[in-house]
């Protein structure tokens, strides 16, 4: 049985929380979160748009606030990341209920018998892309303020509903998105696969921190969840157009191996994430500096669980095997 490592840093005492919980919707933290942004934001959106493409206007502004809300985070800046994303949720939500409400009145023909065909406006699947995203970092956000005890900014912000709330709400916008894909999305297509990967690992990294105890139930849950996460992105193509986040995807990957005791399940998900840096380095992408310094990270913590299976059983201190795996893997 794979269990979480008993070194929980600032864990809370909680329930039990399923992996895969019904939610309900997320309700919007004010009535309007744009009108809460600086006044000086216009000048990094104007910034942002330049590289998105601007077929679909409307979607082109709402992925541009959410470009700045990642440019934000990777800063550490918390709390106009926060309420950036919080924004674009509000901005993606508001989008998706104009669009459903505004139709398209065809002429009438013989096949319609005479009826007008209304239709609604085309949501791309590229916004479910948007929404899920800042949902998840929402997630993300909510979860490291939530186990790291940082209670001051956590009730400040007043942004959340429960991480997991966050993470289901995003996986289903992923989900709704694929669903609703047309062969002309491939990119959107691929994208979406590792964002519905990084999410089930979100999740299942949050529920491994928040429980006292691993049960049964939920290590069961937890192999489900993240074996499922695998196979989304598995199914994920153009890898020079997606190394972004496959490496985002790989970082969460690494972490997760950590929480097992299991030294042969940690390092499984160590030589996984390996295989995702491999891959883009075969590819010869842009981040070919960044996939390296990945895999070397990989590397060390495959090199670093041999050495803890070691002295973690004084019995078997005597058997050299695992000591010297370890050097050749470093030599390597």
């Amino acid at each position: 049985m794979e269990s979480a490592k008993k070194k929980p840093r600032g864990l809370k005492k909680s329930k039990e929380v399923p992996i895969l919980a019904q939610t309900t919707p997320i309700e919007d933290v004010c009535d309007d979160p744009v009108r809460s942004l600086p006044d000086d934001l216009g000048a990094e959106l104007e910034l942002a748009l330049e590289g998105i493409d601007n077929s679909d206007p409307d979607v082109a502004e709402v992925e541009a606030l959410y470009k700045v809300s990642i440019s934000k985070f990777d800063l550490n800046d918390l709390d106009s990341s926060t309420m950036l994303f919080n924004a674009t949720v509000h901005e993606s939500d508001k989008l998706f209920r104009t669009r459903l409400d505004e139709t398209i009145s065809t002429e009438p023909s013989e096949a319609d018998n005479g009826f007008d065909t209304i239709v609604h406006k085309y949501i791309p699947s590229r916004l479910y892309l948007i929404y899920g995203s800042a949902l998840l970092y929402l997630g993300k956000i909510a979860a490291y303020e939530e186990v790291s005890k940082d209670t001051t900014s956590y009730k400040k912000r007043k942004f959340m509903d429960s991480p997991t709330l966050h993470f289901d709400e995003a996986l289903d916008r992923f989900e709704t998105g694929l669903e609703k894909i047309t062969p002309t999305e491939n990119l959107t297509k691929s994208l979406l696969e590792i964002a519905m990967a990084k999410a089930f690992l979100e999740k299942a990294n949050y529920v491994i921190r928040k429980a006292r105890k691993v049960t049964d139930r939920l290590s069961t849950e937890l192999q489900k969840t993240v074996k499922l996460a695998w196979s989304h992105y598995l199914r994920a193509e153009m890898i020079k157009e997606t190394s972004t986040s496959r490496i985002e995807f790989a970082q969460v990957l690494l972490e997760h191996s950590e929480f097992y005791d299991d030294m042969n399940v940690c390092r499984n998900w160590i030589l996984k994430a390996e295989e995702v840096y491999e891959s883009l380095i075969e590819a010869s992408t842009y981040e070919s500096i960044e996939s390296y310094i990945g895999l070397g990270s990989c590397q060390l913590a495959y090199v670093n669980s041999l050495f803890d299976e070691v002295e973690e059983d004084a019995e078997d201190f005597s058997d050299d095997f695992p000591k010297v795996e370890a050097l050749r893997k470093i030599d390597s």
